[in-house]
C-alpha cells in the first residue's frame, strides 16, 4: 500500500437512465451502461488504489458497488447534478483519510483495461498539482486529480475541460487515448464493438483484459 493513500471515486448514474444520448432501446442502452460499470469498478479495486467510492442515487447501483468490494456513498441531493454528488464521495475519502488523494473517474470508458488503470494510478499516486483529463474531442472531461488538501469542487458536465482550466486545473495527456475515451453516443458504441473491446448488446460482455 502507497504511503499516501490514493481514493478513487466513481459516479454512476442508475443504470436505467443511464446513455441516454445512445440511440438504441433502453434495456440496450441499461446493459451497456452496466457492462462499462462493472468492468471499470473490477478494474479499480483490483488496483493499487487505497479504496474506491462509487456515489449514486440508485441503490442497486450502491448495492453493486458493495458488491464488487467499494464504498457505497448515496448522494445527499440527487437534485443538485453530478459535481455536488462528487463532493459527497470527497467528503467521504476525506473522513476515511484526510491524507489521501483523489481521483474522479467517469465509468463510461470502454478501452480502460489493467495496464491503462495502473498508469494512470502511477502518475496521480505522486502527483502535487490538480489535473484533470480531457476527453477525445477535448471539450469534456474523463478524470479529475486533487492532491491532498486541495478542496476545490469537480466541474463535470458541458465545456468541463474549459471549466477546469478555469478552476486551476492542468490538463493532463500523459494518460494516453484510453483514459480519454468515454461512450457517449451510437458511433462511441459501433467503435467500441467494431474493436472487440464490448460485446454487442443482449450477448455476454466481454472480459476484463
Amino acid at each position: 500500500m502507497r504511503a499516501r493513500p490514493l481514493f478513487a471515486l466513481v459516479p454512476v448514474k442508475g443504470f436505467a437512465r443511464a446513455k441516454s444520448r445512445l440511440d438504441v432501446p433502453a434495456r440496450q442502452r441499461a446493459q451497456v451502461a452496466e457492462t462499462l460499470a462493472c468492468r471499470t469498478l473490477t478494474l479499480l479495486v483490483e488496483s493499487d488504489v487505497h479504496e474506491t467510492f462509487v456515489v449514486s442515487d440508485d441503490t442497486d447501483v450502491l448495492d453493486l458497488a458493495v458488491a464488487l468490494g467499494c464504498q457505497a456513498v448515496a448522494e445527499s441531493r440527487p437534485w443538485a447534478g453530478l459535481n455536488a454528488a462528487l463532493s459527497d464521495a470527497t467528503h467521504a475519502a476525506a473522513a476515511a483519510d484526510p491524507r489521501g488523494a483523489t481521483l474522479v473517474m467517469v465509468a463510461d470508458l470502454p478501452a480502460l483495461d489493467r495496464a491503462v488503470v495502473a498508469q494512470a494510478t502511477e502518475l496521480f499516486a505522486t502527483a502535487t498539482s490538480p489535473m484533470f483529463v480531457p476527453d477525445r474531442d477535448g471539450t469534456g472531461s474523463t478524470a479529475a486529480f486533487r492532491p491532498p488538501g486541495d478542496q476545490r469542487g469537480t466541474h463535470f458536465g458541458r465545456s468541463s475541460a474549459r471549466r477546469h482550466l478555469r478552476a486551476g486545473y492542468r490538463a493532463c495527456l500523459e494518460v494516453g487515448n484510453a483514459l480519454r475515451w468515454d461512450l457517449d453516443v451510437l458511433a462511441d458504441l459501433d467503435e467500441s464493438m467494431a474493436s472487440g473491446i464490448l460485446a454487442p448488446p443482449n450477448t455476454s460482455p466481454t472480459a476484463v483484459k
